[in-house]
């Protein structure tokens, strides 16, 4: 188990936006430096309306996902 996954941290946010805002730039991190040492990552996240703003937050992102 990795050193974060191991210490949660509590963020308290404004709104629904930045938290999606703050879960997508740890998510593009996360699959940054698991990219940086292996061809290839996956992820997974639930359907539904859920993560819609999640997945708005990722699709805009500067990130190449078909590598």
């Amino acid at each position: 188990m990795s050193e974060s996954a191991a210490s949660p941290h509590l963020h308290i946010l404004e709104n629904a936006q930045e938290g999606a805002d703050a879960c997508a730039a740890h998510i593009l991190a996360v699959l940054s430096g698991a990219l940086a040492s292996q061809s290839l990552a996956t992820i997974a996240i639930s359907g539904g309306s859920t993560p819609k703003l999640l997945f708005a937050a990722l699709a805009k992102a500067a990130f190449h996902w078909n590598r």
